[in-house]
């Protein structure tokens, strides 16, 4: 007898995960999914002054460059020194 009970439990498990399984909502594709046009233009500045220059800021500093001093008379970039 409880073999027939578990049967019948397990046959309607199953038509309810059927149910479930056909209601479940699907995903939704994104219809904007390309970035917006003024980000595009920034990362092609960035970009382009990066290869001019060669260089890349860094975006969080440490706190000791920060509070770093700065020389009194600091060296002139085009002299031999």
């Amino acid at each position: 007898m409880t073999g027939l009970k578990l049967r019948e439990e397990n046959r309607a498990l199953k038509e309810e995960n059927k149910v479930l399984l056909a209601e479940k909502p699907k995903r939704k594709r994104k219809v904007n999914a390309a970035p917006p046009e003024e980000l595009i233009t920034h990362e092609t500045v960035i970009v382009i002054n990066t290869c001019k220059y060669g260089m890349m800021m860094e975006m969080f500093p440490s706190k000791d460059l920060l509070n770093k001093l700065l020389p009194l008379s600091p060296t002139p970039f085009d002299s031999v020194d």
